[in-house]
């Protein structure tokens, strides 16, 4: 979580106490030294309430910290399938099932799939590719296979909203080669809403290695 947030509990959870414990010395104040009985019923009844209300603010602030309410979050699973088609093609279809594992609405209005090739690649090829990812532990990156394909999502505008703990489903057709055997299906959702509130856009991605067998 956020540290923000957790001094913004922190304090919430310190005003809660200090009202609390206001209250109880107000009630204690205001006892009547001469009936005692009365006294110790005022006396229970400030301590339940102090103790209802700091349990409150105990349950609110560990209530942010185990579900992370404040922070959106998306889980994305990927399936594939092909088919040859014709003498020379390959159609892979892919379906990226995007689910809101959060406890608040996400807001999508970006998205891409990319389609990139693993195999067949020629030596020369992979050992480039090789020195890239795999050189000095403070240059290292994902490897940057060659690209096949690129479907991006039809417009910025098109807003969808996913609700807590429901999934939506985004579908692409890709056509390859015949030659190709191997592929890396790559999407990425971006979540607009906090570019729009001067944070850095929130983005979640998935990727999977496809064999393309006979």
């Amino acid at each position: 979580m956020d540290n923000v947030v957790k001094g913004a509990l922190l304090i919430l959870l310190a005003i809660v106490g200090a009202i609390g414990v206001g209250s109880f010395i107000f009630v204690v104040a205001d006892l009547d030294v001469a009936t005692p009985i009365k006294n110790a019923a005022g006396i229970a009844q400030a301590l339940a309430a102090v103790a209802a209300v700091v349990l409150g603010g105990v349950f609110a602030y560990r209530n942010g910290l185990l579900f992370r309410t404040f922070e959106p979050h998306l889980t994305i699973t990927q399936d594939a399938t092909h088919r040859r088609i014709g003498d020379q093609y390959v159609h892979i279809a892919v379906t990226a099932t995007l689910h809101n594992s959060s406890r608040v609405q996400v807001e999508i209005r970006q998205g891409f799939f990319r389609l990139q090739q693993v195999a067949p690649i020629d030596d020369n090829d992979v050992e480039a590719l090789y020195a890239q990812a795999f050189g000095a532990v403070s240059e290292r990156s994902s490897i940057q296979w060659p690209v096949l394909d690129e479907w991006q999502t039809p417009s910025p505008e098109n807003l969808l909203l996913i609700e807590p703990g429901q999934s939506h489903q985004e579908h692409v057709e890709f056509i390859v080669n015949h030659n190709v055997t191997c592929v890396l299906i790559y999407s990425c959702f971006y979540n607009s809403a906090f570019s729009e509130s001067s944070q850095p856009a929130v983005a979640w991605a998935a990727s999977t290695v496809y064999d393309v067998a006979e």
